[in-house]
């Protein structure tokens, strides 16, 4: 393959791109390479709420709260489809208080009744950050263009890092990373969506209760993400109408203006889950630096621009 750069970032969704930017701010020479690109990656999918789910480690909260911080810098730029937006999500009455309450977010709890079941629950209101990933995923791409960064599209997964010529090779590849690294700890967690509009709907709602069975709401671009679903090593992507009709129903109960939309796409993404995000510098056998950037479930847009900041560091301690 005849692509040499300072640094080579393999992957093009939200994680790979976020990390590109922050190596492209430190002034180096950077191309990301990928097998798949927008409108046609996991990001594209996600409802981008920053709300952490479903990531493993212990500076999960370190790298959520600094991402936080980077979304709320983005606020007054238009282009970049980042807004706050106020979500009431219903937990396990028995559910410790989230970490991201203790800091600078308008937030309250309270004792509730469950909605569909009555049981007793806590619901916890919050104004949070929404990514609108149609918008926010082609802000990246062109901001990483802009930077002086490129993008080049494969016509076939990598196999080895090997493959690239580079002083630093950083590898953003989620589930790649399987067959990339021989990483077999990293599993998709599958996750449906139907996009909706004409709900009039413009708060986040979520449902965790059952951790199987996410429920959400999310007001994006011009219509809202209605979901999902949590299901573990599974690889399929179509979405049966049967499968669509039971997230509108289970949405529709959180509310009842569901019913009056109309609905405009369904998509599958597969999270990558393992047990904790990888994020660190290795020297392969031939002495080449690779610093992994994956695993982060379905937190890509929760972790991003913390781990981006963390990629970046480690890549500047590779240079020497």
């Amino acid at each position: 393959m005849d692509l040499r750069a300072d640094v080579i970032v393999v992957g093009a969704g939200v994680v790979g791109l976020t990390t590109a930017v922050r190596l492209l701010e430190r002034g180096l020479e950077v191309v990301i390479v990928a097998d798949r690109r927008h409108p046609n990656t996991t990001s594209d999918v996600a409802a981008g709420l920053w709300y952490p789910y479903k990531a493993g480690g212990r500076r999960i909260a370190t790298w959520a709260l600094e991402s936080l911080a980077a979304y709320r810098s983005l606020i007054p730029i238009a282009g970049a489809g980042v807004r706050f937006v106020p979500c009431r999500s219903y937990v396990p009455a028995d559910e410790p208080t989230p970490f991201w309450a203790e800091v600078d977010v308008e937030y309250r709890e309270r004792p509730v009744r469950h909605p569909v079941n009555g049981s007793p629950t806590r619901m916890l209101e919050a104004v949070l950050p929404v990514v609108q990933s149609a918008v926010f995923i082609p802000w990246l791409e062109d901001r990483v263009m802009s930077l002086g960064g490129s993008i080049f599209l494969l016509d076939r997964s990598l196999v080895e890092v090997s493959e690239l010529d580079a002083r630093v090779i950083v590898n953003c590849s989620g589930l790649g990373a399987r067959k990339l690294c021989g990483d077999e700890s990293v599993v998709p967690v599958r996750g449906a969506v139907v996009r909706m509009s004409g709900t009039g709907i413009d708060e986040c709602i979520t449902d965790d209760i059952d951790p199987d069975h996410p429920t959400y709401i999310i007001p994006s671009s011009g219509f809202c993400v209605l979901g999902g679903s949590a299901e573990a090593d599974r690889w399929d992507m179509p979405v049966s109408q049967e499968e669509a009709q039971d997230i509108v129903d289970r949405c529709a109960r959180l509310d009842s203006r569901v019913r009056s939309g109309t609905v405009v796409g369904v998509a599958a993404g597969l999270r990558p889950w393992r047990p904790e995000v990888r994020l660190e510098l290795e020297h392969t056998d031939s002495g080449r630096p690779v610093v992994h950037n994956y695993g982060h479930g379905g937190s890509g847009y929760t972790l991003a621009w913390g781990c981006a900041d963390e990629a970046a560091e480690l890549v500047a301690a590779a240079f020497g």
